[in-house]
Parts: structure tokens; C-alpha cells; sequence
């Protein structure tokens, strides 16, 4: 994670009032590639209590950062119609890449809170379920080498600002699991 970067989070989450830490760990690139390397461990914290970030896109081209607990699988198509879409996939890698940089297990919620390009909007959503997790939760901080640790129960107030100050659309949306 650049420096800027990773001071930038810091500035948000101070400003905010929000206890947190950053923690160095392997690079992973996935949650099950965390589990085989020990990050939830290094963290501090239970697996499921490690966000995952995914960005997704339905059929034109809009974009969506899901952010859901570790273990969670998420089924697309359900998904998809309870957002009122035809249908939603995988954002291709050049897109991530495009906006959020070059680690595919660095997408986070603090990604959105860095401008975009023109006629770029990602729509933040959000399982409701996260709001009800007890402990610390983890999301990427900018870099596969870096998380950042926060109290589960700031979640909420975190989304909220994160969608005030960068204009981001946020829904939470009780994410159905892939069967």
C-alpha cells in the first residue's frame, strides 16, 4: 500500500472516532488463500470476521463493490434480482485494475473515497448481516500485504461516511448465499 494511501484510511477512520490497526501480513489474494496462510491468526480475529470485497457489474457496465463476510458465498443471480438487475457477474480484472490498482485481494470499501474517472460510479453494497458481527472485522487496505481492524460494531457508521464523503451509492441488502 502506498503511504498516501494508507494515510488517508488513517486520516478517515481518526476523524471518525474510530479505533483501528494495521496489520502486515502475507499477500493473499483470497479468503481461502488467508485461511491456508494464516491471516486470520496474524489479524487477531476469526475467518468470518475477514470482509471480502467483490466487484461486480451487470449488463451495462455498472459497477458494484459487494462487501460480505469471509465465508459468505454469494449467489449472483439471487442477487441480482433482489437489486432489481437482469443479471450481474465478475468485473474483469483491467476494470478493477483500472480503478482500484493492481493487487486483486486489495479491493476494499475505502477504495471508493479515492475519485474516480468520468462517467465512473461504483454503487456500494453492503450484507445487513455485518452490522450484527461482535468483535473486530478486517478489510483490505489498499495492498494484498495490509489489513486494516476495526470494532464490527463502527461498520455502520464507516459505510455511512464512506458513501457521504465520496458520493457513493451504498445499499445493504441482506445477501443471499450461494446454495
Amino acid at each position: 500500500m502506498g503511504t498516501d494511501e494508507k494515510h488517508d484510511i488513517e486520516s478517515f477512520l481518526t476523524r471518525l472516532g474510530v479505533e483501528h490497526r494495521f496489520v502486515r501480513h502475507a499477500p493473499i489474494t483470497s479468503v481461502q488463500e488467508a485461511l491456508e496462510k494464516g491471516v486470520p491468526a496474524q489479524l487477531g480475529i476469526s475467518l468470518e470476521n475477514v470482509m471480502k470485497n467483490l466487484l461486480v457489474r451487470d449488463f451495462q457496465h455498472r459497477l458494484f463493490l459487494l462487501v460480505v463476510p469471509g465465508m459468505n458465498r454469494v449467489n449472483l443471480r439471487v442477487l441480482a434480482q433482489e437489486l432489481h438487475l437482469s443479471h450481474l457477474s465478475m468485473a474483469r480484472l483491467d476494470e478493477a485494475r483500472g480503478l482500484f490498482g493492481e493487487h486483486k485481494g486489495a479491493v476494499s470499501l475505502f477504495d471508493v473515497l479515492t475519485p474516480k474517472p468520468e462517467n465512473v460510479a461504483v454503487t456500494l453494497v453492503v450484507d445487513e448481516g455485518i452490522a450484527q458481527m461482535t468483535g473486530e472485522i478486517a478489510f483490505p487496505a489498499g495492498s494484498d500485504r495490509e489489513s486494516v481492524v476495526i470494532p464490527a460494531d463502527r461498520f455502520a457508521s464507516v459505510v455511512e461516511e464512506v458513501g457521504a464523503q465520496s458520493g457513493t451509492p451504498t445499499q445493504q441488502v441482506k445477501l443471499p448465499k450461494a446454495e
